[in-house]
């Protein structure tokens, strides 16, 4: 059995897709974007390009280490190279119960999302929400298991849906903007 990864099994693209998709921006820009227009104002666009550069960075980083040494294993059997074993070790233990977190902890929230779409008073169903996330879960892991080639081009889908929404939805906020102005204008008093 051989222990190497498969050349070129991901194109640049979708390592950039992988790489960024691992930080969660939708997430990061819907709990942050407040903040950061409260702060940053009309140059909040700017603050944007400045962060994607060290997620470019990143980006590359992790192609140029694959390059080097292609492994499943990645930033934990990096770690291991470049810091030992222990460190190595701690490091794979840390990647795989924050997955494991992640995956128990956000199916539940997709399921009641899912059902939400469908009947919203049945969202409060424990038994069905935790039923419909546990199917999530699942799903989730044969894509998983099934490898990194149908891993990352569901990835790339599930990345371009959540930048047209993220895109829609910041087209919306421009032109509601332009047209009533903003809803509560910000005022320093809010903190008090």
């Amino acid at each position: 059995m051989s222990v190497e990864l498969k050349a070129n099994s991901l194109s640049f693209f979708e390592s950039i897709i992988m790489g960024v998709a691992g930080s969660a921006p939708g997430f990061s820009i819907a709990v942050a974007i407040a903040g950061l227009l409260a702060a940053a104002g009309s140059v909040s666009p700017n603050a944007l390009l400045i962060f994607a550069v060290p997620m470019l960075g990143i980006s590359v980083a992790y192609k140029g280490l694959n390059k080097k040494m292609a492994n499943a294993g990645a930033a934990y059997e990096w770690t291991k190279q470049g810091f030992g074993k222990f460190f190595g070790y701690f490091s794979g233990w840390a990647l795989l119960i924050a997955a494991l977190v992640f995956m128990v902890t956000g199916s539940v929230p997709l399921g009641t999302a899912t059902i939400d779409l469908f009947d919203a008073d049945l969202a409060s169903n424990v038994w069905l929400t935790t039923s419909i996330g546990a199917v999530w879960f699942i799903a989730i892991g044969v894509v998983l298991i099934t490898g990194i080639e149908l891993t990352s081009k569901i990835q790339v889908v599930m990345s371009s849906i959540e930048l047209l929404i993220l895109f829609g939805i910041s087209i919306a906020a421009f032109f509601h903007t332009g047209v009533g102005g903003a809803v509560t204008p910000f005022t320093w008093s809010w903190f008090g």
